[in-house]
């Protein structure tokens, strides 16, 4: 069993058994498992879409320990024996309670390229705590990548971030911060008609990983939506929805399943276990991580013909299986407890108290001993200790990109998997090695390789054990710990999800890598927001539950609409210990194409395992105004955008660009000088020829590949006098107070006759969006903000 990304959930009356990708749904799993005497926190599943994800946890009790900045010493606070007690036997598939305490709100920080931190803007990165904006009485969250779910206190759901698959299921594809919100809510299908219904209601337990989301209804069914492209919605079909043309962005029933009482997904895998203490798996399966015990079944196809039958996959639930030690025989996976998926790889753990893990070992993670790279093969195998004792008393298991996080209900908390960038906090791992690299090349940048640190065994981590954790979570190369209502973030801070309100160490300088990649060891406490609940480290971001009644951090930001006007203010960050910021810059214009990647994020990198070859396994497109571009006729003026489509290959994946323009066919291209960005708005020159984009992907350790997007129709010319767009307003801002009112737009005009001479037109806003960029602490924000028609007041 195994996932591309990592799930990982905090359970709401319910103790946080299922580490990050654990399936902890709430119709019960572990019947003797009592529940807890109190509601618990809420739950907060975790899952990565190609990225492994974090895990949420939920700190079940306070333990009355207020650890110190950093780990505490061995000596363990008192009554830590009780405690561990009240943890023991609450696993994957323990009830929730009917009225589970209720977390009042969310922070986050970390990456937020895709408006992932649900602060209704999008940026490279926050360092410090952002409040998710609008969402409350949370009961469980799941989160990947690009974007996050929550289960409600009402049973539906809310969703933000990126929405390029439909994964918000909202049943469109614009990211929840171009729609000036917070979050948007996932919506039902209508029968007949397949449009857009009301909200999903009756959600028991929520699931995400490589963009797409699952959610436990209850009435033990399993509905699912987003990304398809390894048959992870269970319904038969595989592919992008602009492939098979099937609605992908509205929740579907997934068939066969029933009585289910839990969910995880990892990657572009997807467990569902059963009230029979069975388990059912299906998507990805290209290092055998379902657990199926064959290479397959169904071979998942690119997009691209010439490279058909790429990528093994299940499109359908089937039966997890494995090779009884007690019998010898080869038989349906049964008596299980609890499920967990990280990426590629998953775990099992057994009512008698083993754990078995099956799928990728590249770095050790499998936990078996066996040697990396190949892994267990298909049927799991079980997980051993590195001092030979025999696991038991498994309190969560949390996994992550690469590694794993085991909490014990004695106390000891053990790690395995990749140690490269402090993943498993100071934990010293030796080099991995495996038959097709016993000697590695030198890298594109001609430096020589890093060896591959890990750790083949669950091994004790004394620096997470002095925190006597709660709950644990594990993401893409680093982990979160909750104590004591108190959160500790250790790892990889590359995109500042480790929330330590400081410019994280550039993974590259000025073009090479650099001989020690960013990463601490130490676990160090997070600051900036009150007593957590819950904890979620998710690919490169982390979500972080405030108990009941915690108020959070204020917005970095605010806009309030008015009367053809909108009200911005700002919020000093002052996190870092300076003084309040002032001289912020603002640019405004209408938005005609939101949300487009600016030129300084060309170069962004993704980072999954995967074949050693660069395939589009989804054609390249053209966008306009957030959707694919289909017959649209358009003028001098319109801003387009070439989104890449999804590739297969070893990573990391840079992706460039390159405009084109051909005759009104989509034929005979020439090069656009200087087009070299994913956004591109079409001049007069362009007016009569049609527009195409070449993407080209360049793998870590593969030659180039490159896909040419379909042409758009012949480019029109605008109507004289109509301004498709206006111009870009700056405005510098000064003061304590950091606000600005927009009131009116401002066009630069040519004076009559004189060249190189402008003057300004001043109009009045309309009640139309606007795309609004801020510049605060040297980094740039990019918002949709809508003022109210003529005569609206606010509220």
């Amino acid at each position: 069993m195994q996932g591309d990304g990592r799930q990982v959930r905090i359970n709401a009356a319910l103790i946080p058994l299922l580490g990050m990708a654990l399936l902890s749904g709430p119709a019960g799993a572990g019947a003797e498992s009592p529940a807890p005497a109190e509601p618990q926190p809420p739950k907060v599943v975790l899952a990565h879409q190609q990225l492994p994800a974090g895990r949420a946890r939920v700190e079940p009790t306070p333990t009355g320990r207020a650890p110190s900045d950093q780990a505490p010493s061995d000596q363990a606070p008192a009554k830590r024996k009780a405690l561990t007690n009240n943890l023991a036997g609450v696993s994957a598939g323990a009830s929730l309670a009917l009225e589970p305490a209720l977390s009042g709100a969310a922070v986050s920080f970390g990456e937020n390229y895709f408006g992932q931190l649900g602060a209704f803007y999008k940026d490279r990165y926050e360092l410090s705590p952002v409040p998710v904006e609008g969402v409350t009485e949370i009961r469980e969250i799941a989160g990947s990548v690009s974007f996050n779910l929550a289960l409600l206190g009402d049973g539906t759901v809310a969703s933000w971030g990126g929405n390029g698959h439909g994964q918000l299921g909202d049943g469109k594809k614009k990211p929840s911060w171009e729609n000036g919100a917070g979050h948007v809510t996932v919506k039902e299908e209508v029968p007949v008609t397949h449009a857009i219904g009301g909200p999903l209601t009756g959600v028991k337990a929520i699931a995400a990983a490589n963009e797409h989301a699952m959610a436990l209804m209850s009435d033990g069914t399993v509905m699912t939506w987003g990304n398809d492209q390894y048959g992870q919605l269970g319904n038969g079909t595989q592919g992008f929805e602009r492939q098979i043309n099937v609605n992908e962005r509205l929740p579907k029933l997934v068939p066969g399943l029933q009585n289910v009482r839990a969910i995880t997904a990892g990657g572009g895998s997807d467990y569902a276990l059963t009230n029979e203490g069975t388990v059912r798996a299906w998507g990805n399966n290209t290092a055998g991580q379902l657990g199926l015990g064959r290479p397959g079944p169904d071979h998942c196809e690119t997009a691209v013909a010439h490279f058909p039958r790429y990528e093994l996959c299940s499109e359908r639930p089937l039966p997890v299986m494995w090779t009884n030690p007690a019998s010898g025989k080869f038989e349906e996976l049964k008596e299980v407890k609890a499920v967990y998926a990280g990426e590629f790889f998953a775990y099992a753990l057994l009512r008698d108290g083993r754990l078995v893990s099956g799928g990728a070992n590249r770095d050790g993670q499998l936990g078996t001993g066996a040697d990396t790279w190949t892994g267990a093969e298909f049927p799991p195998a079980e997980v051993k200790r590195d001092d030979g004792k025999p696991l038991s008393g498994i309190a969560e298991v949390a996994a992550g990109n690469a590694f794993a996080l085991m909490r014990l209900e004695s106390g000891e908390v053990l790690g395995w998997g990749s140690a490269k960038q402090g993943d498993l906090a100071g934990l010293a791992g030796e080099e991995c090695r495996h038959e097709l690299s016993k000697r590695k090349p030198p890298s594109r940048e001609g430096l020589p390789r890093e060896p591959r640190l890990c750790v083949r065994l669950p091994t004790r981590i004394p620096a997470l054990e002095r925190l006597h954790p709660q709950a644990l979570s594990a993401g893409s190369r680093f982990g979160l710990a909750l104590s004591a209502a108190t959160v500790y973030a250790w790892g990889d801070d590359e995109r500042g999800q480790l929330g330590r309100a400081k410019v994280p160490r550039a993974r590259f300088t000025e073009g090479a890598r650099t001989a020690k990649e960013a990463g601490n060891a130490t676990p160090l406490k997070v600051r900036g927001f009150g007593a957590a609940s819950g904890v979620l480290a998710a690919g490169t971001h982390s979500v972080v539950l405030l108990k009941a009644g915690v108020v959070p951090p204020a917005p970095l930001v605010t806009a309030v609409p008015q009367a053809l006007a909108v009200n911005l203010s700002w919020r000093p960050d002052t996190a870092t210990g300076r003084e309040p910021i002032v001289g912020e810059r603002l640019l405004y214009r209408v938005s005609e194409r939101t949300g487009e990647p600016e030129p300084a994020e060309q170069g962004k990198t993704e980072s999954e395992e995967g074949p050693p070859v660069s395939l589009p396994s989804e054609p390249a497109y053209l966008a306009y105004a957030g959707e694919p571009l289909e017959d649209q006729q358009l003028v001098a003026g319109a801003r387009l955008t070439a989104e890449p489509g999804g590739w297969s290959g070893a990573r990391p994946i840079v992706f460039t660009y390159q405009w084109l323009r051909c005759n009104p066919e989509g034929e005979a291209c020439v090069e656009i000088a200087g087009a070299r960005h994913p956004g591109y708005t079409a001049t007069a020159a362009d007016v009569g020829s049609a527009l195409r984009a070449m993407v080209t992907a360049s793998g870590a350790e593969a030659p180039s590949g490159s896909e040419l997007t379909e042409a758009t129709e012949p480019i029109a010319a605008a109507v004289e006098g109509e301004n498709t767009r206006n111009a870009a307003t700056s405005v510098k801002l000064s003061g304590p107070a950091l606000s600005f009112t927009i009131t009116r737009t401002v066009e630069k005009l040519p004076w009559p006759g004189r060249e190189n001479r402008f003057h300004e037109i001043f109009k009045p806003l309309q009640a139309v969006p606007y795309e609004v960029k801020f510049t605060a602490s040297k980094r740039s924000r990019v918002m949709i903000v809508t003022p109210l028609p003529e005569g609206a007041r606010p509220g």
